[in-house]
């Protein structure tokens, strides 16, 4: 639409859009509107699928393999294992592929709650949504530290200033007033000072607009196609390390196998068997590829990557932005809490009233100046429900909570009210100094009453209610009301003034005091972060309090604020927040040195804040916290009403402005109804200790198990014989541990093990620390794959199974068997362990696992299945020997676990003894 909004009046501009400037559209008008198909002026860069895909042909092994393998199909011979091989690759790409894109996308997703939001009216009702479905003729509030996303023409506002995007470099500070006048001749974007344009950041005041464009029609969105913003794809250092870690263990295992495999065809050649040096090739690769080197390190990003969703989607949602920030917030040593918003619940309360009478909470025995000033509040209610209004006292519904509050404290009959005073109109204010205003009658006399925010409407009260009746103000008493007004604003309080109007003479009638309460979960969060290791430091701006110590003296001492410091005198924690420089003395700068010194130390460091106060504490810190609206539901159109998520226009109450949210690496929910607050931060904390957890357990099944495969291919060879197939590898290498994986991923389970130290495990660790940290396990494994190679030769040297030495089953089923109770073990840790052993067989994944491993064990031995998969004849007797290496496995795990048991209690009773 190619219109000269900026020389139009709001008149022409609401008939041109079927809108309303007051009301915006109806939700029925705005909802065909958004299924229009347009593009977006706020854009995620998503990595495509096809990139996805390449990610997974960074393993040189398994690109060797796969090649080999196409090439094997045209030779007779190999065709068969060829295209076995193909299978079996294509389940290893196909499935870990699946994973790593949901989880891919899963973390891509989650910027999308970090993309700027708009407050629409629609229907009269204030909501929040995407800009995505924002439309032409919506109806937009904007204040300080929004990020505009669409074209819009100027209704209203108050000393508003913008930073306007003239194009993808250059940014101008620019004055709007929606009262400006711009000729229709105008050219420039920058000169159109009733107009508010796509990609603008508002610096200051406030304002209401008509949006006139989107997307790509908007003038930005024409001229650089939008904003684009890249999702952060940076890993925690543990899954690089671990990157790192898997390339050195695969080649290690090729180097490994390599001679073994020279040595068997020399041995062959010499002694006239037939191994074929294809053969030995392909096993070399299939334990180099079956290491998994770029695939598990893909697949490691889920272990992270499925927590940060849980975060997102519980009760207390915390959307992450990466899976860095995930770990480093699970890491975090100090958290400094910039102002208490994250304590209270966001919502104002009923306090107390202030009258002529003085301040009183008790509305049991109310005075007549009570009585009367709870009538007037009753009808103020009356008038302001039944209005189509979007904001009372240019609050943005903030005040309506405490009201209902007093309502109902106070028993106000509404109903009698309505029938004894006829209400005329309701006048909501624009002005956020200005007052609402509400006509009545009483019998035929014509009254109106006064609500505002601000003290000046006090200043022109000429009387004031005395015993319920209108007297004379003099100066004196004005002036004492003035200071109440003041003396709760000091406070932190939010008072509401009340004055009634007769023949445009004002009388005061009362203050209604509001104050936020604070989450009744906040101290047990608290409690729950220092658990955790993190010490919390709150800054509170609190009148009264005495010198603290120098700034490193205070984390030496390991002081910290609490819920009862924030609430000292009765201040509320966000007492105001963004107005003062101090923080319990503590100035910007002196946050700023508490910031370097915690960094000077090697610590972590995360940041809770709701504006840019105290930037350079923010830009040390390795995680920034704020708080926005957050919907649990990752697609779809969402509207929610904006009063059960946020209070616009009260910087006490308020979230954190969208210019903030855009640099947070985690978003929390204001606290509401026991839900939000810091308790989302301590779950994070233990879902990532979970992550490790799992993580840790998987990397050492991974190496115990290779190692295990390892002893069973290459001794053998010793003896001239390539004892396994090459099938049988790649699906113990690639779809057993696969499911494995699935295993421990979802394994929930709560740890007490220190995440810091399960971290350096994992970063630091070589491969014989990984194998020492779990002994009993890995002394169990060699006795167990030792057992496989030795078993066969030493039944045959007794004649039992004739001339073979090994056969294909036997490698097969026993491998099979041992990477199936060492899966066990690794869970469970002690096989009496009867809760994790019942978790490990109600797991789905677990039963997937084991119903897909003996079906196929089953089904290999279907002579056109098992010939496909390498076992050409089966031989019972082979069979049941497989099972020799798994009992011995067990019975050498038991023991050990016994005499660990043992020692550990007969050094337990010594210690004993020394006492």
């Amino acid at each position: 639409m190619n219109e000269k909004w900026f020389a139009m009046s709001v008149e022409e501009i609401e008939k041109k859009l079927k809108t309303n400037a007051a009301s915006g559209l109806s939700q029925k008008a705005a909802v065909s509107r958004c299924q229009e198909k347009k593009e977006l002026f706020f854009k995620v860069k998503k990595k495509p699928w096809n990139k996805l895909l390449l990610d997974f042909f960074g393993d040189f092994f398994l690109v060797m393999l796969l090649l080999i393998a196409v090439f094997s199909l045209f030779f007779k011979g190999d065709a068969i294992i060829g295209g076995a091989t193909l299978v079996l690759i294509g389940i290893n790409l196909g499935l870990p592929y699946f994973f790593y894109y949901r989880d891919t996308k899963s973390v891509e997703s989650a910027t999308a709650f970090f993309m700027p939001t708009a407050r629409v009216i629609r229907g009269g009702r204030l909501y929040i949504c995407d800009y995505k479905d924002v439309v032409e003729g919506d109806v937009i509030l904007i204040e300080k530290g929004d990020m505009i996303g669409c074209d819009a023409r100027l209704v209203h506002s108050d000393s508003l200033c913008v930073s306007m995007k003239l194009d993808k470099k250059n940014e101008k500070l620019l004055q709007k007033f929606a009262g400006g006048l711009v000729e229709s001749s105008e050219l420039y974007a920058e000169n159109m000072a009733n107009m508010i344009h796509a990609g603008s950041t508002v610096k200051a005041g406030s304002g209401r607009a008509i949006v006139v464009a989107t997307g790509e029609y908007t003038y930005l969105g024409a001229k650089i196609g939008g904003i684009t913003h890249t999702p952060s794809c940076e890993l925690p250092e543990g899954l690089v390390s671990l990157k790192k870690k898997s390339s050195k263990i695969g080649m290690m295992l090729l180097l490994l196998t390599l001679p073994f495999c020279i040595f068997s065809l020399l041995f062959g050649h010499f002694t006239g068997s037939t191994v074929l040096l294809s053969n030995t090739l392909l096993i070399a690769l299939s334990v180099g590829a079956t290491a998994m080197l770029a695939r598990t390190t893909n697949l490691f990003i889920g272990f992270f990557a499925k927590f940060t969703r849980k975060a997102a989607l519980s009760d207390d949602p915390c959307i992450i932005r990466s899976l860095k920030a995930f770990d480093d917030m699970a890491g975090t040593d100090y958290l400094f809490m910039l102002d208490g918003s994250i304590a209270t619940d966001g919502i104002l309360h009923f306090n107390s009233i202030i009258t002529m009478d003085g301040e009183s909470d008790r509305l049991d025995s109310l005075s007549q100046n009570g009585l009367y000033l709870r009538e007037v509040i009753g009808l103020y209610t009356l008038a302001k429900n039944g209005a189509l209004s979007v904001s009372g006292v240019g609050s943005g519904n903030s005040i309506d909570s405490g009201i209902d509050e007093f309502i109902k404290y106070s028993k106000v009959d509404l109903a009698a009210l309505r029938i004894r005073y006829k209400i005329h109109s309701f006048l909501p204010s624009v002005d956020r100094e200005g007052s609402d205003a509400v006509d009545f009658f009483v019998g035929d006399e014509r009254k109106t009453i006064c609500v505002s925010l601000g003290s000046s409407i006090i200043g022109e009260c000429t009387s004031a209610v005395f015993g319920g009746v209108a007297k004379p103000l003099t100066d004196e008493g004005r002036a004492t009301i003035i200071n109440s007004f003041e003396n709760c604003v000091a406070r932190g309080k939010k008072a509401v003034v009340f004055a009634t109007k007769d023949k445009e003479k004002l009388c005061f009638a009362g203050i209604l005091v509001l104050c936020e309460g604070v989450d009744p979960t906040f101290e047990k969060a608290l409690n729950n972060l220092r658990r955790s290791g993190v010490k919390v430091i709150a800054f509170s701006n609190c009148v009264g309090r005495g010198e603290l110590p120098e700034v490193p003296d205070l984390l030496r001492r390991g002081e910290r604020a609490c819920s009862g410091d924030f609430l000292k005198n009765g201040l509320p924690i966000s007492y105001n927040f963004g107005k003062y420089d101090e923080y319990y003395g503590f100035s910007e700068s002196m946050i700023g040195d508490l910031a370097k010194y915690v960094k000077s130390q090697n610590k972590v460091l995360a940041v809770m804040s709701f504006s840019d106060y105290a930037h350079e504490a923010i830009e040390r810190a390795d995680v920034f916290i704020s708080c926005a609206p957050v919907r649990t539901e990752l697609g779809g159109r969402i509207f929610e009403e904006i009063r059960s998520l946020e209070i616009p226009g009260e910087q006490s109450s308020a979230s954190c402005t969208q210019q903030v949210k855009a640099e947070a690496d985690i978003l929390l929910m204001r606290p509401v109804s026991d839900k939000g607050g810091l308790e989302p931060l301590a779950k994070t904390i233990e879902y990532c200790k979970v992550a490790y957890r799992n993580l840790k357990n998987y990397v050492y099944y991974l190496i115990v198990a290779q190692m295990m495969r390892v002893i069973s291919i290459v001794l053998p060879m010793l003896v001239g014989y390539s004892s396994a197939d090459i099938r049988q590898i790649l699906y113990l290498g690639f779809v057993f541990d696969l499911m494995a994986m699935l295993i421990f991923m979802n394994d929930s389970r709560k740890t007490s093990e220190n995440r810091r130290k399960m971290k350096e495990e994992i970063e630091a660790a070589s491969l014989l620390d990984i194998l020492r940290s779990n002994k009993n396990i890995t002394i169990s494994a060699i006795v167990g794959s030792a057992l496989s190679v030795f078993l066969p030769r030493f039944f045959a040297m007794l004649g039992v199974f004739g001339k073979f030495y090994y056969k294909a089953e036997f490698s097969f089923v026993s491998l099979l068997l041992l990477q199936l109770l060492l899966l066990v073990c690794v869970y469970a840790k002690d096989l009496r362990n009867k809760g994790a052993l019942l978790r490990l067989v109600n797991d789905l994944s677990a039963q997937i696992c084991a119903g897909t491993a003996l079906i196929f064990t089953l089904l290999c031995f279907v002579t056109p299945i098992g010939r496909f998969f390498g076992i050409i004849e089966t031989q019972f007797s082979y069979f049941l020997l497989a099972f020799v290496p798994t009992i011995a496995f067990f019975i050498c795990f038991v023991a050990l676990n016994a005499a660990n048991e043992k020692k550990s209690a007969k050094k337990r009773r010594k210690n004993v003894n020394k006492l």
